[in-house]
């Protein structure tokens, strides 16, 4: 077999279709950052997953980034939904406004990407303190 046709595990090989190079960041990764962001947001009680991430999460098979949703991430932008349930109280205009901010400083400085847009979700709302007891 002549060398050039030879393959190997340790060559790495880039799509043809990517003028820069910039690295593809996988969404899970993007998730991760964005979920850790959103669990340190005053006002958010918890990220919200849906009921199939939940089943998954039981079972052993969920990740750390349930409720993140990271639509094709490109070489250099990414668009990201957020499911939560906020705290009773909380102005959620306000939350968005603050979250969308954190999250974009958040990718753009760890992962340089550009983040088109953030839209949050709430999924539910707390229960008032005095109903917790």
């Amino acid at each position: 077999m002549p060398e050039h046709d030879a393959v190997s595990g340790d060559m790495p090989v880039r799509p043809e279709h990517i003028e820069d190079d910039r690295p593809l960041v996988a969404a899970d990764v993007v998730a991760r950052y964005v979920a850790e962001t959103v669990r340190r947001m005053p006002g958010i009680e918890q990220l919200h997953g849906s009921a199939l991430e939940g089943l998954t999460h039981i079972v052993g098979m969920g990740g750390p980034a349930k409720g993140i949703v990271v639509h094709e991430p490109t070489a250099d932008s990414v668009e990201i939904d957020i499911h939560v349930r906020v705290a009773w109280g909380v102005i959620i205009p306000d939350l968005a406004r603050s979250l969308r901010q954190e999250v974009a400083r958040t990718v753009e400085s760890l992962l340089d990407l550009s983040v088109e847009r953030v839209t949050l979700f709430v999924d539910e709302v707390g229960l008032p303190a005095e109903d917790q007891e």
